[in-house]
C-alpha cells in the first residue's frame, strides 16, 4: 500500500511561459503542494473566484492584464492571499511597484526550481516548521533539566539549577 503523500497547500501559478516552468511545477507537485497553472491573468481571476488558494506565484509581464494589475485586483477581494512575482524585470521600479502593492516576494527568472520551493516553503510551511523548531529545542532543553536535576544531590546543587 502507497503511502499518502501529505498536501502543503494549494498553488496558482500564472505565466504565460508555463510550458517553461515543468521542472518547478514537478518539484512543487513532487514535495506534496498541489499547483494549478494558467497562462493569463483572467483565467487566473475566474480560478481564483471559483477555487481556495493557498499562495498565487505571478507573472509580471503577459498578455492582456500584467501581473500588477492581476496583483491589485487579487489584493482588493483576498488581502491576505500571498502573491510572489516570478518575472523576468529586473528593473527596480517594477519591483518597487510589486512591493508598494504589497506582493509577498519577488522572484527575478531565469530561477531554479529550489529557488522556488524555498520561497514557497518559506512563506506556506514557515510558521509551522518554526513552531516545530520551538517544541523540540524546548524537548531538548527540558530532557538536559530533567536529567541535571535527576543527579542533583545536594541542596547547592538544586539551588545552582534553578537560578539558571
Amino acid at each position: 500500500v502507497e503511502a499518502l503523500k501529505p498536501t502543503f497547500g494549494r498553488i496558482l501559478w500564472v505565466d504565460d511561459e508555463v510550458d517553461l516552468l515543468r521542472p518547478h511545477l514537478m518539484l512543487l507537485r513532487s514535495t506534496g503542494y498541489t499547483v494549478d497553472a494558467t497562462m493569463n491573468g483572467q483565467d487566473a481571476l475566474e480560478l481564483l473566484s471559483t477555487h481556495s488558494y493557498d499562495l498565487v506565484l505571478l507573472d509580471e509581464q503577459m498578455p492582456g492584464l500584467r501581473g500588477i494589475e492581476v496583483l491589485e485586483r487579487v489584493r482588493s477581494v483576498s488581502p491576505r492571499l500571498p502573491v510572489v512575482m516570478v518575472t523576468k524585470s529586473e528593473e527596480d521600479s517594477t519591483m518597487h511597484e510589486a512591493i508598494g502593492r504589497r506582493a509577498d516576494d519577488y522572484i527575478v527568472k531565469p530561477t531554479s526550481p529550489r529557488q522556488v520551493l524555498s520561497v514557497v516553503t518559506r512563506i506556506l510551511a514557515g510558521p509551522a516548521l518554526q513552531h516545530e523548531q520551538i517544541s523540540r529545542d524546548f524537548s531538548r532543553r527540558f530532557g538536559e533539566l530533567r536529567e541535571m536535576l535527576a543527579s542533583a544531590s545536594s541542596w547547592t546543587d538544586w539551588a545552582s539549577l534553578y537560578s539558571e
